[in-house]
């Protein structure tokens, strides 16, 4: 768009060429690709149900699934990670892990010297938090990956969460112990751990 005047104060016909503008720099033909990527829905609803060793098929675990579905990632493409979906991830953890925890035969199984009864003084001691924390880790953490954390690492997070979360000055209510044992079955099961491939 332009305005051109026939004659403008003492000049006819005066007319301006505009410049051109510069050609922007191309793109990277050959851009560099990560070399992780994340697991797509349908993997990481797999991979939970590996991990926790609960059926894809347990309707509390299904009804969750269809309900973020939606919000997990689609593509294996790190660089399109969204926080969304990293909720939709939690909240599958969460779902598998209560699951897990909620079956007394499967989590026996699964945690055969925790006490998931004892108070969280007793069932969290060190003997307690190991017979918790090093079967997770062993369904969890795979081995000899190069992107994968220290398993020592892990375990001292781990045990930050427990302690937080068992800082109940002594009076924890009745149940404290089997919802810290969740919580510390979903941090891990939700972790870029399982995302990450």
């Amino acid at each position: 768009f332009f305005l051109t005047f026939e004659q403008l104060a003492d000049q006819v016909n005066v007319r301006i060429e505009a410049e051109p503008l510069p050609l922007p720099t191309p793109p990277d033909a050959n851009p560099v690709s990560p070399d992780i990527g994340v697991r797509t829905f349908e993997e990481i609803y797999a991979t939970l149900s590996q991990i926790t060793g609960v059926s894809m098929n347990n309707s509390n675990v299904r009804n969750v699934y269809l309900t973020v579905k939606q919000q997990l990632p689609t593509k294996e493409d790190i660089e399109s990670f969204l926080s969304s979906h990293q909720m939709g991830i939690t909240q599958m953890a969460i779902e598998y892990c209560s699951a897990l925890m909620d079956d007394t035969g499967l989590r026996g199984s699964t945690f055969p010297s925790f006490d998931f009864s004892g108070s969280v003084s007793s069932s969290f001691d060190t003997s307690g938090r190991n017979a918790l924390i090093d079967p997770l880790l062993a369904r969890v953490m795979g081995t000899d990956l190069t992107t994968q954390p220290a398993t020592a690492d892990v375990k001292t997070e781990l045990n930050n969460l427990i302690d937080r979360l068992t800082a109940c000055a002594g009076s924890c209510e009745a149940g404290r112990t089997l919802k810290v044992a969740k919580a510390t079955c979903a941090a891990a099961a939700g972790s870029a751990i399982t995302l990450v491939q």
